[in-house]
């Protein structure tokens, strides 16, 4: 598990109390993290915690390989994993996204559904790929955006709506029954510059109205 932030904290919380005691984790976190004690909160499930530098370094990507994990799970982890580790879990590589893919792809989806006026949003559980946000879609959840919404309220909703999407998918995963919706491969970003470009010709107000 690739991951950082509070957001994912949450879903491992939510994740750790519902896989069965035979399935071993390992959680690989950002150097830096912000307030999330990784240590204390992993040992309360006696998962251990590793924190590189550099995921895609040589010897990280052997470590990985040592630890021959079944799958990977990123949650909010801002660091492209490179092919030579995706190749590495059996049953592939997961990346949790705070939007309606493909919709939102890159970095910062929930202030961006801001900026641009959307009515609605969501969270996406996809199949990673070397290119960002990219993949085969497993599982969406959709969000309503209400008038009064800020990216601090959105951010809650998405998260609630992480659990929720992840208590419904983990025993399809367990299984291997979990399906394959959507290539959005070759879909272009749509924040950042793209983005910048509809707020200018549509005057919408900026990230955390």
């Amino acid at each position: 598990m690739a991951t950082s932030g509070a957001w994912a904290s949450r879903l491992f919380r939510n994740m750790a109390s519902r896989l069965p005691p035979c399935l071993r984790i390992e959680i690989i976190r950002k150097k830096r993290s912000g307030l999330i004690r990784w240590p204390e909160l992993a040992s309360e499930h006696r998962i251990p915690v590793f924190a590189p530098a550099d995921i895609n370094h040589s010897l990280w990507v052997e470590k990985i390989r040592e630890l021959s994990p079944d799958i990977l799970f990123s949650f909010y982890y801002r660091n492209l994993i490179q092919r030579q580790i995706l190749d590495i879990p059996n049953a592939g590589c997961l990346n949790l996204h705070g939007s309606f893919l493909p919709k939102y792809r890159g970095r910062a989806p929930i202030n961006w559904v801001l900026v641009n006026g959307e009515k609605e949003t969501g969270v996406t559980l996809h199949y990673m790929t070397p290119r960002p946000d990219d993949g085969d879609i497993l599982a969406q959840e959709r969000i309503g955006i209400s008038d009064d919404d800020t990216a601090l309220t959105l951010h809650r909703k998405v998260a609630r709506a992480a659990v929720k999407l992840l208590d419904e998918v983990l025993p399809h995963i367990q299984n291997g029954t979990a399906p394959r919706i959507l290539r959005i491969m070759g879909r272009p970003l749509t924040s950042g510059a793209v983005n910048r470009q509809k707020v200018q010709s549509t005057g919408s107000k900026q990230p955390g109205r």
